[in-house]
């Protein structure tokens, strides 16, 4: 498997600029399960910075079980762009659409996507 630094996904996602300004979506990617959640510095490129780097909490087999995810995306097609892209780093990214409940299209609050998947299991 071919390994990125974090420049090179930046200067591979370049071609992503156009929308930033614009409202964020409801697809994401789930990248990873952690063992606990860590702290994830913003990102630096202008080209990232419209995204977030979030964990979600899921019971499983009555234990507490964390997954990295990255989002949000406005289509499917610019989600399916980066988890291709990610998936040089993360194998199993996925891709995950929380669809706003009230008809919006402002990016769900972590709140929302924390209560989401307490109600569903997903895989």
């Amino acid at each position: 498997m071919e390994s990125l630094t974090r420049s090179a996904l930046y200067e591979a996602a370049l071609g992503n600029r156009e929308g930033i300004a614009e409202s964020a979506g409801t697809y994401f990617l789930t990248l990873c399960s952690v063992s606990t959640p860590v702290t994830v510095p913003e990102p630096k490129s202008a080209t990232l910075q419209r995204f977030r780097f979030f964990f979600t909490k899921q019971q499983e087999n009555g234990r507490d079980s964390y997954w990295l995810q990255f989002g949000y995306f406005r289509t499917a097609e610019e989600a399916t762009k980066w988890r291709d892209l990610l998936r040089r780093v993360y194998p199993a990214a996925a891709i995950r659409n929380l669809a706003p409940r009230d008809g919006s299209r402002q990016a769900p609050t972590l709140e929302d996507t924390l209560s989401e998947f307490r109600d569903s299991a997903w895989q």
